[in-house]
């Protein structure tokens, strides 16, 4: 959202690059942190679907959003961004369990 709102600041695309590097680094380390807590024998081939799909997910992203940078620029850009966080809220809500305090 940062670099829809501040379109030429510089400062702004250093800040939303390293918010996503941040978010990214955060996902692999919780989701290997699920993979490793689970049978050892299934480690090596969760892991691998882990990577896989998610280097393609980024090259199918990376895809969309150079059509959605030719088409509508940055707030093109900025809305497909937002659209994917919102899919992922409600692809992902059903799973979310409530905290038990024991």
């Amino acid at each position: 959202m940062l670099m829809g709102i501040h379109k030429q600041a510089l400062s702004a695309l250093a800040l939303g690059l390293m918010a996503v590097d941040l978010g990214v680094q955060g996902s692999f380390i919780a989701n290997q942190a699920r993979i490793y807590s689970i049978d050892s024998a299934a480690r090596s081939r969760m892991s691998s679907q882990l990577f896989l799909t998610c280097y393609l997910g980024a090259a199918a992203c990376s895809t969309l959003i150079s059509l959605f940078w030719s088409q509508w620029g940055w707030a093109g850009t900025c809305m497909f961004a937002i659209t994917l966080m919102g899919l992922a809220i409600v692809v992902e809500r059903p799973t979310w369990q409530p905290r038990t305090h024991e």
